[in-house]
């Protein structure tokens, strides 16, 4: 009876060691995305926000899944020269900064608020 409650006991600990690190990596992740998104030019909040809600949930999907978290961080750190080839999602950040800041003539600041 106690080698049960001793393996169920490892089970749940395991299991809460893995979710406390998926979180952790989900923050981090959102961190980085987040001061990416600045680096564009482009207001983080468009992520929470209704009218990009399908593009808000791939580039976070591909944020999470990403694996280039180091030249990511030391590229926003300005501690790694270049441009961000290295980021999956580049090419939709350079899209919405270019289609945003050409709607109605409009720049990428008034459009999104950004302060």
């Amino acid at each position: 009876m106690n080698s049960y409650l001793i393996a169920a006991a490892l089970v749940f600990t395991a299991a809460g060691c893995v979710s406390l690190f998926l979180l952790y990596k989900s923050d981090k992740s959102q961190r980085r995305l987040r001061r990416m998104l600045r680096q564009y030019e482009l207001d983080p909040g468009m992520l929470d926000e209704h009218d990009y809600e399908t593009i808000a949930k791939g580039v976070r999907h591909r944020c999470q899944k990403c694996h280039s978290e180091g030249a990511c961080e030391r590229w926003l750190d300005g501690k790694q020269p270049g441009n961000n080839d290295f980021c999956p999602n580049a090419p939709i950040f350079q899209e919405l900064k270019e289609y945003l800041g050409s709607e109605s003539g409009a720049r990428v600041e008034e459009v999104l608020k950004i302060k």
